[in-house]
């Protein structure tokens, strides 16, 4: 299923399910914004995306912070 022009959210991109899924959607075509707790393992998926022709951006962001959740909603509707 080809996911071109869509954008994908991924919560706990740093981690090894929400990387796999990350690398999947964006492999299917999705931009994938990257989100989690640990900024270096972030930004490693993120070059390895890219890499491979992918589109991929970085927030570092807790989940339980309501309010940074919602921020990083919106910006995911904006583009």
């Amino acid at each position: 299923m080809s996911l071109e022009n869509k954008n994908a959210l991924i919560y706990g991109a740093g981690g090894s399910i929400g990387g796999g899924v990350a690398t999947e959607f964006a492999a299917r075509g999705a931009r994938v914004f990257l989100t989690g707790r640990h900024e270096p393992a972030l930004s490693k998926l993120a070059e390895e995306i890219r890499a491979a022709g992918g589109q991929a951006d970085v927030t570092v962001v807790d989940a339980l912070d309501e309010i940074a959740e919602l921020a990083q909603i919106m910006r995911v509707r904006m583009v």
